[in-house]
């Protein structure tokens, strides 16, 4: 008679060593994937603040050689202008000297306004990556950058406004058609070197006037007057603007070297 042996179905519990080691390498496992997704995010994040700031920086670069052309070009040659049509509309007879008169007052009326670098300084504000800036006193800088620009724009609409008025006031002894012909002699002027000034062939030599009247051209003259000295005004603000953003390229250089 044959004697079967039977299978022993029980298995022997396995060392508690044996779990734990299992349950350590699920943990390393989870904690690694966790902390390499922290990096990548981390790192990911890092690298578009960086592009930011870099645009930043070129904008601000941009910025201030506009800024170099309005104060040390523009601005110069606005206020001799404006005190040459001063003086002409004051010291000299109207007829005879239509073409002088008209250059001079166009000149003095080419107004070039200075529009707020905000692009990328929005982008850096609304996108988060300025919470990511470790340097405190460059965020203050940003901040107080943005503050100074803010200050400018509401000064800016109120110059615009006034400047109109003295655009509008011409009409009052210039023909509507010479001023039409003169600003596109002005853009002609502009694509040369960036001002807005034409010269004496650019102006017919039968030129006429809707009214010689020497009191409409004074009150002209007065207005006139005005507005130069509140874009005087306003060239300090281009100071203010400037000087800010050279201090800000000098922190950017040194958190941010390339």
């Amino acid at each position: 008679m044959e004697v079967h042996h039977h299978p022993d179905l029980h298995h022997k519990p396995k060392p508690w060593k044996e779990y734990f080691l299992g349950f350590l390498m699920i943990f390393l496992a989870v904690t690694l994937g966790f902390f390499a997704e922290n990096i990548r995010e981390h790192y990911v994040e890092k690298n578009k603040e960086i592009k930011t700031i870099a645009s930043f920086k070129k904008e601000l670069q941009k910025d201030t050689a506009r800024l170099n052309s309005l104060i040390n070009v523009y601005m110069p040659a606005h206020n001799f202008w404006t005190d040459s049509a001063i003086t002409l509309i004051n010291a000299n007879n109207l007829k005879g000297n239509e073409k002088i008169i008209f250059k001079i007052i166009t000149n003095a009326t080419a107004w070039r306004l200075y529009s707020t670098p905000e692009i990328a300084l929005n982008i850096l504000k609304n996108s988060g990556y300025f919470n990511l800036i470790e340097n405190t006193e460059l965020k203050t800088e940003i901040l107080e950058y943005d503050g100074i620009l803010k200050n400018y724009s509401n000064y800016s609409n109120f110059i615009s406004v006034v400047q109109h008025t003295v655009d509008t006031s011409t009409l009052s002894f210039f023909k509507l058609n010479d001023i039409v012909n003169s600003i596109g002699k002005q853009y002609q002027a502009s694509l040369k070197d960036g001002q807005f000034f034409i010269a004496d062939k650019d102006i017919p030599d039968d030129i006429i006037f809707k009214t010689y009247d020497k009191t409409v051209f004074l009150a002209f003259a007065s207005r006139l007057e005005q507005i130069t000295q509140l874009l005087n005004d306003m060239n300090a603000q281009y100071h203010l603007i400037q000087d800010q953003e050279l201090k800000l390229l000098k922190s950017i250089n040194k958190e941010y070297p390339e």
